[in-house]
């Protein structure tokens, strides 16, 4: 899986979370991840920079969801 094809799919993760599909969201930014962690293996440079920010950014969206799941704001 390339770069461009990852990013369709975590803006496809994105599009989901805004629906109220976090679950559905969280499997499709996991196989994100660990394409993500194939692809930067064998990537260089500005490639290889582009991934690692997308990597983080995914880690960030799945904490995130996690939280909100285990500690729900009390109204």
């Amino acid at each position: 899986m390339d770069l461009k094809e990852i990013e369709e799919k975590y803006s496809m993760a994105l599009r989901l979370i805004d629906e109220g599909q976090e679950k559905e969201a969280l499997v499709i930014l996991n196989r994100c991840m660990r394409a993500l962690e194939r692809y930067i293996c064998n990537a260089s440079g500005p490639q290889r920079i582009k991934a690692l920010i997308l990597l983080r950014n995914v880690g960030k969206i799945q904490t995130q969801i996690s939280e909100n799941q285990f500690n729900p704001e009390k109204d």
